[in-house]
Formats: C-alpha cells, sequence, structure tokens
C-alpha cells in the first residue's frame, strides 16, 4: 500500500501545502501532483494549497496549482473556526506555541504596505479578524500585488466574495488608495463588480 498523499498534520498540513513553500524544490509539487492529490484541501485555518503559497509568496507554486484548476473561491475559515481550531491543535500537542496573530503580523509587514500595517494595528479586532473569509483575491489585494491578480482572474473567480467583516476585494483596495487594482476590477467585470459594491455601501 503506498503513502497517503492527502494525510495531515496536526495543524492540518497535507505534503501539498508543504511542497508550496518557498524553500522547497519545484520537483516535489509536480512529483505530488503528478499523483493527483487533493489540490484543494485545506488547513487548520481554512488555507488550501493555493493560499498557502500565495501566503509565502510562492509565484511559480501558484501558476502551477492553477494549471491544475486550484479553486480561486476558496478562503481561509472564519475567525471563530479558526481560534477554534488553534485551541484543539494546542490541545493535541500539548503546547501553544502555534501564534497564528504574531505571525500574521509579521507576514503584513513584510508583505504590505505601511498604511494595511498601519490599519491592522489601529484596528480593535484582532488580525485573525480581518482575515477571516478572505478568499485568494482578498489576501492579494491586501498586498498590493496586481500581477497576481491578473493572474487569480485568468481563472474566473467571483471577485463578489465578502470576507468576515463584509469587505469584497473591490472594497480592500479601495480602503488603501491601491487605485491599479480598483481600476482593473472595474474595467475586468464592470456590471458585477458595480453591483457587488452598491450592495455592501448600502
Amino acid at each position: 500500500m503506498g503513502a497517503d498523499i492527502n494525510k495531515t498534520g496536526t495543524l492540518g498540513f497535507t505534503p501539498l501545502h508543504l511542497s508550496c513553500d518557498t524553500m522547497c524544490d519545484p520537483a516535489v509539487l509536480d512529483l505530488l501532483l503528478k499523483n493527483k492529490p487533493c489540490i484543494n484541501k485545506r488547513m487548520y485555518d481554512g488555507s488550501t494549497p493555493l493560499l498557502f503559497a500565495l501566503y509565502e509568496n510562492n509565484r511559480e507554486a501558484v501558476k502551477v496549482l492553477l494549471s491544475h484548476s486550484a479553486d480561486c473561491n476558496i478562503g481561509f475559515y472564519d475567525s471563530q473556526a479558526i481560534k477554534e481550531k488553534l485551541k484543539e491543535a494546542n490541545r493535541l500537542t500539548g503546547n501553544s506555541n502555534v501564534n497564528e496573530e504574531n505571525a500574521w503580523l509579521q507576514w503584513l509587514t513584510k508583505r504590505c504596505l505601511s498604511s494595511v500595517v498601519d490599519y491592522v494595528n489601529q484596528e480593535l479586532n484582532t488580525v485573525i479578524d480581518i482575515i477571516g473569509g478572505a478568499t485568494p483575491v482578498h489576501l492579494m489585494c491586501f498586498t498590493n500585488d496586481i500581477d497576481m491578480i491578473r493572474l487569480l482572474l485568468e481563472r474566473n473567480p467571483d471577485i463578489n466574495i465578502r470576507k468576515e467583516d463584509g469587505s469584497t476585494p473591490l472594497f480592500v483596495a479601495c480602503m488603501f488608495g491601491f487605485i491599479d487594482i480598483a481600476k482593473y476590477f472595474l474595467n475586468t467585470a464592470p456590471t458585477e463588480i458595480f453591483a457587488g459594491m452598491t450592495e455592501q455601501v448600502l
């Protein structure tokens, strides 16, 4: 009997998730995909391998996963679910070393403009509350990465999905003044975008 390619660890990482780390040999990802893993399997915070690759800024892995039909509409779990799954993981391992809040703050500082970091630091909500329900497109809006947004939109995701706080990707882009991304959204699918934005404002 062969190894279970979809077997997860305590935090829900699969081999496919781990192969999306920037330090991993790309050949490992190719090998796993040839063996038909569950490409959209989610870990403790709801991350699919695609979300994890975006988080890691592994652009080649993102391209490969998209070419294998990774789902661009699957986002993080809501904040309460993430917190509950972290508690369960800490209980199973007997420690509390997984500090999701600090990990996200470090990520924001490294990947995002100061305006995004300042916003997060001033918010009463935790970072987990802010990213709860965020899709791959939301995540790239936070980083102002229009190239990755273009790549994701080639797969025709639903660009009006709201994250936990009700924000659509367009709303996130407008909130931080990312005009190039806002223009791209509006020029890509103006009718649908305007409809989603109007509903959100109302």
